[in-house]
């Protein structure tokens, strides 16, 4: 999935319209529009504020992850294990347990 898909449906999980997106990054929703319909895409700063205003890590928010966020490890028994991973490292495991899964590996 790409950002400006991610974008979208993030908006309509949320209940969050353009206009109040704009109004939370400055801009007007014009900008949001263009995001969605792949006209431009937001700097790393703009990334940056969306993923904290949806919660979600950026690998999320750009299509990289299907994991919204990793904030759940900390409750995780495993935390220490996992925390000396990065990000995309995470979403590496986690995609290798997904296919193991549907090929019945797991």
């Amino acid at each position: 999935m790409e950002f400006k898909e991610r974008l979208k449906q993030l908006r309509k999980e949320n209940n969050c319209t353009a206009y109040k997106l704009a109004k939370y990054l400055n801009y007007g929703a014009s900008a949001i529009s263009n995001y969605e319909n792949g006209r431009n895409e937001p700097s790393i700063d703009v990334l940056i504020k969306i993923s904290k205003f949806f919660d979600v890590s950026i690998d999320y928010l750009v299509g990289k992850s299907n994991v919204k966020n990793f904030e759940y490890l900390k409750n995780f028994k495993y935390y220490n294990f996992f925390s000396q991973f990065t990000d995309e490292q995470i979403n590496k495991m986690i995609d290798v347990m997904i296919y193991m899964k549907s090929k019945s590996y797991l």
